[in-house]
């Protein structure tokens, strides 16, 4: 008899505690996606690529430069950045140590409120992001990284209060990062600031994979991964992720991004465009986006990286002929004015500009477009001025709690 109690005590003890210490890093990368998710994105490491090696010089110019700025907002950040990168880098963090990553949001919630009244909330957001690494990190990673990334904030101006504990769920352990705004003012949402859900920033997978997003989102994944399970993408994003697009997956590129257009959306296109028909207030030539947008089914982003960046913005409807009368509105008209508009804000014709092309294929447009290292430093210098003209200045300071 207490040959048999011992058997199943430790049967029990191993179906406990095996979970704790058995997630894979194929698990954590299955259970990596929320339930429901809308919004989807994945990419590749392309940072030895000629395109990202100059870009990185480009943007650390712009770091110093922007740290530079009185009052900038987190002029901290600005200030640290080379701290940052050899803190990353010391972590194993750094840009060339991520081998892929990819993240997912549900917003299912937010737009069931929206149509019942209800004012959005962060909390009804679902949202996690999960990076795989090149090499397994130290254990306590995420719990020495974060606190001290934190801290390169605290010279800056505006910024929230943060606090940071440590986070363990599921035998994962990491950090958790509580962000409050309250008496930041520069938001763009008047009256009450935003109150968001404590951050979670854990490593798994035999320390390869992190996983970073909402603390209740994370300690899911978590539960997924310990139980082996694999989140299945809704029927609507599993359309637009298994798709070809230019007789190529969609999967296959450098970086991807999918949102589902939810069914309110083309509702609400439906509903305002037959009130402008009716009224008599549709512009002339506006029927094809109109049409388009009643039956908007998603969006895609694809971006390849070599010595520049070739990339297209996907718009996907519901027939080929649509998609065909959608292309002729978008060459006749919308590029022809973002061109023009380029043009006005920067003074010159960018090759960023003159490769826009419109492009039905099957039941979608693509606008491809092609970005080169100088269309890259002309947008950064242009974000800069726009600062250096009207730099926000307020006076609160980050506090940190540990």
């Amino acid at each position: 008899m207490k040959k048999s109690l011992f058997a199943v005590c430790a049967v029990m003890a191993l179906h406990t505690f095996a979970p704790l210490h058995a997630v894979t890093q194929q698990a954590a990368i299955d259970a990596a996606i929320v339930p429901g998710a809308g919004y989807y994105g994945s990419g590749v490491d392309t940072s030895q690529s000629a395109f990202s090696k100059q870009l990185e010089a480009i943007g650390n110019k712009y770091m110093d430069d922007m740290g530079k700025i009185k009052d900038a907002p987190f002029a901290g950040f600005y200030k640290n950045f080379n701290v940052l990168q050899e803190l990353s880098k010391s972590a194993g963090l750094g840009e060339d140590s991520v081998e892929r990553f990819l993240f997912s949001v549900n917003l299912s919630r937010v737009y069931a409120n929206a149509e019942s009244g209800q004012p959005p909330s962060f909390g009804d957001v679902d949202v996690l992001g999960a990076y795989v690494m090149k090499k397994p990190l130290a254990a306590d990673a995420m719990q020495k990284f974060i606190p001290a990334a934190i801290k390169l904030f605290a010279d800056g101006k505006p910024t929230p209060n943060v606090k940071t504990q440590d986070f363990s769920h599921g035998g994962v352990n990491g950090v958790s990062v509580n962000v409050d705004f309250a008496g930041i003012d520069f938001l763009p949402f008047p009256g009450e600031a935003p109150k968001l859900p404590p951050f979670a920033f854990v490593t798994l997978g035999d320390n390869k994979v992190i996983y970073m997003g909402y603390e209740k989102d994370v300690k899911a994944a978590i539960d997924r991964a310990n139980a082996g399970t694999k989140t299945a993408f809704t029927p609507e994003l599993k359309k637009l992720h298994d798709a070809t697009l230019a007789g190529a997956p969609v999967t296959k590129h450098d970086g991807l991004l999918i949102w589902v257009a939810p069914k309110a959306l083309r509702d609400f296109a439906t509903t305002m465009g037959d009130q402008a028909v009716a009224g008599g207030m549709l512009p002339p030539g506006m029927q094809p986006a109109l049409d388009a947008a009643k039956n908007f089914q998603g969006l895609r982003i694809l971006m390849d990286v070599s010595d520049k960046a070739t990339g297209a913005l996907n718009l996907v409807v519901d027939t080929p002929e649509r998609a065909k009368t959608l292309r002729d509105f978008l060459e006749i008209n919308a590029l022809g004015a973002a061109k023009m508009g380029l043009y006005q804000a920067t003074g010159k014709n960018l090759p960023f500009a003159e490769s826009l092309k419109a492009v039905a294929d099957g039941d979608s447009v693509s606008i491809n477009f092609t970005a080169t290292v100088d269309d890259y430093a002309t947008f950064l210098e242009i974000a800069k001025k726009q600062l250096e003209q009207s730099p926000f200045i307020i006076e609160e300071d980050l506090e940190i709690d540990e």
